[in-house]
């Protein structure tokens, strides 16, 4: 839930259908889950932003 729904990555869900935020939110959520199984995760996230400008 938190990728899909704590980061800016929902501007980019609501780009291609604003309706699909849950279902986004699932996909994820399963993928996440067959690759590392199904629990309660209660961590901090941290991310690096890089914005590149023309000169």
């Amino acid at each position: 839930m938190a990728y899909c729904q704590g980061t800016p990555l929902p501007n980019e869900i609501d780009a291609i259908d604003p309706a699909r935020l849950g279902e986004a939110t699932t996909a994820a959520a399963d993928a996440i889950a067959a690759q590392f199984g199904r629990m309660d995760v209660d961590d901090l996230i941290s991310a690096f932003v890089v914005t590149a400008l023309k000169p």
